[in-house]
């Protein structure tokens, strides 16, 4: 679409410019030997190579001076009234419906509705067929816009009022679907579309807010699990890096967005057992001397370290890829934990629970994931490491 306004002097040359081409290109035309047949697919091909016939606008490449002139004509608002261009709008807007284009499309119909003009239908059409362009492309918020503002204009339409309903459905607006339903057949009372889009609506209204309902028994559920959590964590006295400000200790946190370093830990989080009395945490076993860790899910508060490691490195359990030298085995393995402010090592005996590690005045639980450093007495590592602590 061409922007660009024409004088009176381009207007006079454009003019004789087409008379001229079109003589010239009928002269041309009856020279050449005429068929004793008529043939209109021919005689269709043949119009098409003149701009005054040209049924379609190439998309790419400069366009031939007689037909960007056209172009320019054609939307001239000097040569053309309101309601003429919101017509010559519409009619692109609908050439590239068509072809699927349907941004052009959209930008053509909007061009027609800036025009203002003062036919009630054709601005009722414009805004119908923007609105089918917004469908197509999803946008089901503009789209209904548009369906609104063609129906006040002309409530005769029904495929708009089926789209309206549509959007509405897909924007899970229920209420407003019901009253476009209601809307609707009051011009169409027998409508089979609409009568099945009413009674699809009804259904899925009650499944949302069954849905609904579950939702928020669901989280009223969690609320008052993390409220039981919460207050068992308070009287342990136990230390929370994320809660550790006096400030915090009153409020309840959401414990479900503690996240460790872990990926495993995004999912399990400290919970209740099933007696509701006891604290069951997620816990790291973290081996620096190879990098490695282990994810413990559920390590119950009054379980022993011991226990752990009896499964991961008992005498019947293969060794880790990791440990070639074999110096990880259960009966030779020292428990620590990292004083974080005085930059020191506190050794744990295996045969202590966890509770009675997390309790230690100088734990701090970091991410809701206590961890817990495993070393070998067994490897020279352990020395090595441990100095960086002294």
């Amino acid at each position: 679409m061409a922007d660009k306004k024409l004088t009176d002097e381009e207007r006079e040359e454009l003019a004789k410019k087409l008379d001229k081409s079109l003589d010239d290109f009928i002269e041309s035309k009856a020279k050449n030997k005429r068929n004793t047949d008529f043939d209109e697919e021919a005689f269709d091909k043949l119009l098409e190579e003149h701009p005054a016939f040209i049924s379609s606008i190439p998309k790419e490449g400069k366009l031939p001076p007689l037909v960007e002139a056209l172009q320019a004509l054609k939307y001239d608002e000097e040569e053309n009234e309101p309601e003429e261009l919101a017509q010559n709008y519409k009619e692109d807007g609908n050439y590239n419906f068509k072809l699927k284009q349907y941004r052009f499309a959209i930008t053509a119909y909007t061009e027609g509705l800036q025009r203002k003009c003062k036919n009630k239908d054709l601005n009722s059409q414009l805004h119908g067929n923007r609105a089918a362009c917004h469908f197509q492309l999803g946008n089901y918020r503009m789209a209904l816009n548009d369906c609104e503002e063609c129906l006040k204009l002309n409530e005769n339409n029904l495929k708009v009022h089926i789209r309206g309903i549509e959007c509405c459905f897909r924007l899970k607006l229920h209420d407003d679907a019901m009253k476009l339903c209601t809307n609707g057949l009051k011009v169409f009372p027998t409508d089979e579309r609409i009568l099945d889009l009413e009674n699809k609506i009804r259904k899925q209204k009650k499944i949302d807010e069954r849905d609904k309902r579950k939702l928020m028994l669901n989280a009223n559920r969690k609320k008052i699990e993390n409220e039981r959590i919460w207050a068992a964590i308070l009287s342990r006295n136990l230390r929370m890096a994320e809660f550790i400000h006096p400030d915090k200790l009153d409020q309840v946190p959401n414990l479900e967005y503690l996240n460790s370093a872990h990926p495993h830990s995004s999912v399990t989080k400290v919970s209740l057992d099933e007696n509701g009395k006891n604290l069951v945490w997620p816990v790291i076993f973290l081996y620096p001397e190879y990098g490695q860790m282990d994810f413990i899910e559920k390590f119950h508060e009054n379980t022993t370290f011991q226990d752990h490691l009896e499964t991961i490195f008992g005498p019947d359990i293969p060794a880790p890829p990791w440990d070639e030298s074999e110096n990880y085995k259960n009966g030779v393995l020292e428990i620590y934990f990292e004083d974080v402010p005085t930059n020191s090592l506190v050794s744990i005996l295996n045969s202590k629970t966890l509770l009675h590690a997390i309790s230690d005045f100088r734990y701090i639980i970091t991410g809701g994931t206590p961890s817990f450093i495993i070393l070998s007495k067994n490897s020279n590592f352990k020395s090595n490491f441990l100095a960086r602590y002294k």
